[in-house]
């Protein structure tokens, strides 16, 4: 594997990472809920889909964002002029 092919893995391996902890922290979060309440098990399934829906939303705007600004070409950042980004004084 050449080096440019290993860069865009580990570019994008963290969408899969990113899903599988979105996913799994939601479900998480409530099945501690059924815990507390005493709501076994929907609490943890309305996590889970959350999660679901959450994750998918993010690899979506991660991917088709992206792409999208690729395309646009981003917008260039103006240039600071001194240190604390404030113009040059005028001088009279």
């Amino acid at each position: 594997m050449s080096l440019r092919e290993t860069n865009d893995a580990l570019k994008y391996s963290h969408l899969g990472i990113s899903y599988a902890v979105v996913l799994g922290g939601s479900f998480f979060l409530g099945s501690k809920a059924d815990e507390k309440f005493g709501t076994s098990p929907y609490m943890a399934l309305c996590g889970g889909m959350f999660g679901a829906v959450a994750g998918f939303w993010y690899l979506y705007r991660e991917v088709y964002g992206k792409r999208d600004e690729a395309e646009r070409g981003s917008p260039e950042k103006p240039k600071r002029q001194d240190d604390n980004g404030s113009p040059p004084a005028k001088n009279a």
